[in-house]
């Protein structure tokens, strides 16, 4: 079999791709893939270290407000859409799959003029600019959360979860132990533990926060794993020394499900990705949406997941240090509420989200 993926510019939009590709390998050994993608971007790192064959087209975003800007966006996007026919044509897929930013408009229509089926995927609660777009020429919308069927009105959308990395999958996730994880890490088996994570590059306002709730945690009671990200993680790593609360401190963790199932309790954005892989793991959250996501996005995805009962919510604009750790005491001295939570979590996660995609792909080629 032959498929093309299309999606970029953020890990929300990347990694669901991978996702993809990695359930389509498992089921057709013979797969032959194709990434399209812009040069010198993530999905074009990704794709290489994943040995997807990459295609690179011209495309810029989709502003608004500038009339200038606009017109020159269409004219890149008409070049991506000729390029991307020329891509498709020679390589001739069976399907392609766009999982959103604006890259992967151009092919997404290109397949609809060449009468390739197309099946697009929605992270957020909200989608996005290029998807909302997109839908008009998909034989097929995945969603994530339920609720982004309202914006697509017109075309029927199947709920099917936000597809996670192969390591978040069952079979890894049941021999994956906590005792164990806490050893790698370097951690007390006994200690409660919150993983602080905000995002592939670090959240600044989280990080702070955290720091600023050190001396309000209990240093016999709590210990972290904090990812920062890159520009933070020196100052971040000397006040937890400083604190003399046990931390370890990552500008990047490689392997996550060492770090989730180490924890208890997940302080972290609001990501798509983010919260599918804490549902994966089943755990307790505290979110912090970003403020400036489109369309506020961050924000309804914690909602939808705080209306299932398996997190908490504080606004960028009201997070500090002492409201932080006041959550998280009162959380980790209420285990009924925990355990709760756990079980939220756990129902509200889709693992099985890139299963799904691939068998709609197989029904829309094969029946």
């Amino acid at each position: 079999m032959k498929v093309a993926l299309a999606g970029g510019g953020t890990g929300g939009h990347v990694f669901p791709a991978v996702a993809i590709a990695e359930e389509l390998k498992r089921r057709d050994p013979n797969l032959q893939l194709m990434y399209l993608g812009k040069k010198g971007s993530l999905e074009e790192r990704v794709a290489a270290e994943k040995m997807i064959p990459f295609r690179s087209i011209i495309v810029e975003g989709l502003p608004s407000g500038n009339v200038l800007k606009k017109l020159r966006s269409t004219l890149s996007a008409a070049v991506g859409v000729v390029q991307s026919l020329a891509i498709l044509f020679r390589f001739r897929p069976q399907a392609v799959i766009g999982t959103g930013g604006y890259v992967s408009l151009p092919p997404v229509l290109a397949a609809r003029i060449l009468r390739i089926p197309t099946v697009i995927h929605e992270q957020n609660c909200v989608p996005g600019k290029a998807n909302r777009m997109a839908a008009r020429f998909a034989d097929v919308l995945a969603v994530n959360f339920e609720k982004s069927s309202q914006y697509f009105r017109g075309k029927t959308s199947r709920a099917v979860g936000n597809p996670i990395r192969s390591d978040f999958l069952p079979r890894r996730l049941e021999t994956a132990d906590r005792a164990d994880s806490r050893r790698k890490l370097g951690l007390n088996p006994d200690k409660f533990t919150v993983f602080l994570l905000g995002g592939s590059r670090g959240a600044h306002s989280l990080n702070v926060a955290m720091v600023d709730a050190l001396p309000h945690l209990d240093p016999r009671r709590f210990q972290l794993v904090f990812m920062t990200g890159k520009e933070d993680y020196r100052w971040v790593r000397d006040a937890c020394d400083r604190a003399g609360l046990s931390a370890v401190v990552f500008q990047f963790i490689d392997d996550m499900v060492i770090a989730y199932t180490a924890a208890d309790l997940v302080v972290s954005r609001a990501g798509a990705s983010t919260l599918a892989e804490i549902a994966a793991v089943g755990l307790p959250a505290i979110l912090v949406p970003y403020p400036h996501a489109t369309d506020r996005h961050q924000e309804l995805n914690a909602r939808a997941v705080v209306e299932a009962g398996a997190a908490e919510i504080i606004m960028n604009g009201e997070l500090g240090g002492k409201g932080l750790a006041d959550r998280i005491n009162a959380l980790s001295q209420n285990e009924q509420a925990l355990s709760l939570m756990r079980s939220r979590s756990k129902q509200f996660g889709k693992p099985d989200a890139a299963e799904r995609i691939v068998n709609i792909l197989f029904e829309l080629v094969f029946e």
